[in-house]
């Protein structure tokens, strides 16, 4: 599908728990960084990942087994405790979040941290461990 259409993203994109209107423009802001990304990237995120708006650390990526068949790739976002970050700084922190999604990474750690900054940083946005941006180093 051709997610080159602003409309086209945000109809084909799983964004959960933005009901005001602080949370529809970060969910602007989750589309603007989904376009950004190459476009293998981008459909595949757009395919298998759902966006979670959450309360706890700024960002993170779950794979949970379901039904012991597939994995549910979920990325939960706290907008709330990003407040002090600018929207560049935002949509690296959710580019670092779709690394770990594309990398393959089912656990934690520095090495994964640094391996999805890398990443985050080959397309185009910052490092959101390495700058602390995250909340959870």
């Amino acid at each position: 599908m051709n997610y080159e259409n602003v409309d086209t993203l945000y109809d084909a994109l799983g964004v959960y728990g933005a009901e005001s209107m602080g949370d529809q423009y970060y969910e602007g802001l989750i589309v603007k960084t989904i376009r950004r990304l190459p476009s293998d990237v981008r459909e595949k995120t757009i395919d298998e990942v759902i966006f979670f708006i959450s309360g706890g650390i700024n960002g993170n990526y779950i794979a949970l087994n379901v039904a012991c068949r597939s994995v549910l790739h979920v990325i939960l976002l706290n907008f709330y405790g990003m407040n002090n970050l600018n929207d560049q700084e935002i949509m690296t922190v959710i580019a670092h979040e779709i690394a770990h999604f594309i990398l393959g990474h089912m656990t934690g750690g520095e090495a994964n941290e640094k391996e999805a900054d890398d990443l985050c940083e080959k397309w185009g946005f910052g490092r959101a461990y390495e700058n602390n941006l995250l909340g959870k180093n």
